[in-house]
């Protein structure tokens, strides 16, 4: 890296530019798949905001731009518009068609490679992992990984610390935050030499991997690493892999089955009781989140004189590690609540209208048929009535055979026709009556939305939310409300 920053450098100096107005953007350990890399953006800015000024942007190689054709040519717009000369050291690049054409195939090349490199990058290690080997260090609180065996070997001081905080939440009955708090207090390292946390102990508490076993290609993390460059609507979440994927691989075993089954035990009523105690005041409980750093929200109350408020907060807020608290504010419990009510009150009342719209343009549906089945019915009749006369005029040799027999037919075709659109509307609203009268009850419960919504308890009006809502993410004056309506 610093190589290509001294020939850009150099090559600057040798168009006639003075050290002082060269500037250096360079995206160390970001891949060049990634488009809105920061110090690319950054330079791409200055060159917008300096129109003009800019004389030249020097790249050490076409695949440092961007290892993707389309952004390439994205990129290199973006440079044009500004007057700015775009330079490759590695290669001559001309701004026409020939040079785009040559950089298309370059771009198309580069990216061939990088999956080709990836490809073979993941066979590798799934090939290690099937022979159950680490394909890499796990970070594993507790061991050490040893990158010449690609094994895990126990760290005793980190060990004892673990068996300390398993004894905590078993025999002291601690809580996650409690523990932290006293982990803090004693001045024992967390896992990156930091302070503990409440997420980080209950993290520890909830890891299998104590028992001997380590499972690798269990979560799905691909882009994952792209996140912090991204915007929060979107960020790549990781994912679970099917568990017939997971590769078990064996490490020294820390923690007994039967303590970590015990503490697995605990931390479920503790979660039960803390679920059961948030569902009876706060009725948004387990589905708000924060939208700084993604905690699950909870409910506290706090009394002020003889009232007392309800709020939901962030667990992070509170969680003992000073200067790491999250800076989200308090959320008035009574504001969120009929916030959110309210919305899903509307969305239910414009569906429920759609529906009962739908109904009306059914039973419309069926009245218009029964009007044309009538009038079909009356066309019957005048062709049945055209018959006995066409029968008539040829008794009375009014008409000859030929032609009795053409009228004839012409008439038993327009009757049979008929008859099979008389048929075809008769079964079509059977279909429709039917359906009309399976949905009767529907109906009815449509006809009272408002007096029926208006009367449901809380009880009720939590299983609506569990039913209907996915996720509500707060942030600032801003609720975004994730449904499965």
């Amino acid at each position: 890296m610093q190589v290509q920053r001294t020939e850009g450098v150099n090559k600057a100096v040798e168009l006639g530019c003075s050290r002082e107005n060269i500037f250096i953007f360079s995206d160390e350990g970001v891949s060049g798949a990634f488009l809105e890399r920061p110090q690319l953006m950054a330079a791409l800015d200055m060159i917008k905001k300096r129109e003009n000024d800019i004389s030249y942007f020097i790249c050490y190689d076409s695949s440092r731009l961007s290892r993707n054709a389309a952004h390439q040519l994205i990129i290199v717009d973006e440079i044009k518009k500004s007057g700015t000369q775009l330079i490759f050291l590695k290669n001559n690049f001309q701004d026409n068609a020939e040079g785009r054409f040559q950089l298309t195939i370059m771009a198309a090349v580069d990216e061939y490679e990088r999956a080709r490199l990836k490809l073979r990058t993941e066979m590798g290690k799934r090939a290690k992992a099937c022979q159950h080997m680490l394909t890499h260090n796990p970070g594993t609180y507790g061991y050490n990984f040893d990158q010449r065996t690609d094994t895990l070997n126990i760290n005793e001081d980190h060990a004892n610390n673990l068996k300390n905080i398993f004894a905590m939440l078993i025999e002291e009955h601690k809580s996650p935050s409690e523990i932290a708090e006293r982990l803090n207090d004693l001045c024992v390292p967390s896992p990156r030499m930091k302070q503990w946390s409440r997420v980080t102990v209950r993290r520890i508490l909830s890891n299998p991997s104590y028992l001997g076993t380590l499972y690798i290609r269990r979560y799905d993390t691909r882009e994952c690493h792209f996140n912090k460059y991204k915007k929060r609507g979107e960020k790549v979440k990781v994912k679970e892999r099917p568990q017939n994927e997971w590769i078990p691989v064996e490490i020294p075993q820390i923690i007994d089955k039967d303590t970590w089954e015990k503490a697995q035990e605990v931390l479920k009523k503790a979660r039960h009781l803390r679920e059961k105690r948030c569902s009876e005041d706060f009725i948004l409980a387990s589905l708000l989140r924060c939208g700084i750093c993604g905690s699950t929200m909870s409910g506290k109350t706090v009394a002020k004189g003889s009232t007392v408020y309800r709020y939901y907060i962030c667990p992070e807020k509170y969680k003992g590690v000073k200067g790491k608290e999250c800076k989200a504010a308090l959320v008035k419990a009574e504001d969120i609540e009929k916030a959110v009510w309210e919305r899903i009150y509307s969305s239910i009342c414009i569906f429920m209208t759609k529906e009962l719209n739908m109904y009306r343009v059914i039973e419309k549906y069926i009245a218009d048929r029964q009007n044309e089945i009538k009038n079909i019915f009356k066309k019957k009749e005048k062709t049945n009535f055209e018959r006995e006369r066409i029968i008539a005029m040829f008794r009375k040799g009014y008409i000859k055979e030929d032609e009795f027999t053409k009228m004839l037919e012409f008439n038993m075709k327009l009757f049979t026709s008929l008859d099979g659109v008389s048929k075809d509307r008769n079964a079509e609203n059977s279909d429709l009556e039917e359906r009309l009268k399976k949905d009767c009850k529907e109906r009815k419960l449509h006809y009272n939305i408002e007096d029926t919504i208006c009367k449901l308890n809380s009880t009720d009006k939590r299983y609506i939310y569990r039913l209907l809502i996915s996720e509500i993410t707060v942030e600032d004056n801003t609720t975004i409300i994730k449904g499965k309506f």
